[in-house]
């Protein structure tokens, strides 16, 4: 039972959780608290799916490049999220983006890189998009970086690579 839950979740995200069996064979109870990251992760209440990608690619790049920038690009492409947009976040063409996405790059850009444009920025989203939408947009860059500073930590961060979208690949703008 315990091995389908592992295999289940690495069909889901298209990458090996060995990281997470060797959290569970060290200590259960670190494995369920750190499972209950995963609910986290996934949150998404007002922002499109669009600028929840954004969130989470830009703060998981920043982290690691490597298969967790993958697993983004995996569950936004489950999710429905367009090819060319993943290619173009991946590849930080933001000028590809349409007005509303730019400003969500950018902030999350500043936000990550902790930059002090991130102030007016963050006034702008709020006035374009809610302050709601700025609690959906901390989430998704918080909980991105738990799981590769876990594995980073762990000896389970692989080196930068290109992600795989479809069958073309994006060099990562980290």
């Amino acid at each position: 039972m315990q091995d389908d839950f592992f295999t289940g979740l690495e069909q889901h995200l298209g990458e090996s959780v060995d990281y997470l069996r060797e959290i569970k064979r060290c200590s259960e109870a670190a494995f369920e608290k750190f499972t209950q990251a995963l609910p986290l992760a996934a949150h998404r209440e007002v922002i499109s799916k669009e600028a929840g990608f954004i969130a989470h690619f830009l703060a998981t790049a920043k982290e690691d490049c490597g298969t967790c920038a993958q697993i983004a690009v995996n569950l936004a492409r489950k999710d429905g999220v367009a090819d060319d947009f993943i290619m173009a976040v991946a590849a930080g063409k933001a000028d590809a983006l349409n007005d509303e996405e730019k400003l969500v790059y950018a902030f999350v850009q500043a936000t990550v890189d902790n930059k002090p444009e991130q102030n007016d920025l963050r006034d702008e989203v709020t006035a374009r998009l809610g302050a709601s939408a700025l609690v959906d947009l901390g989430l998704a860059m918080a909980s991105a970086r738990i799981f590769p500073t876990v594995k980073r930590a762990m000896g389970y961060a692989v080196s930068c690579g290109p992600v795989v979208v479809g069958e073309a690949r994006a060099p990562v703008a980290a």
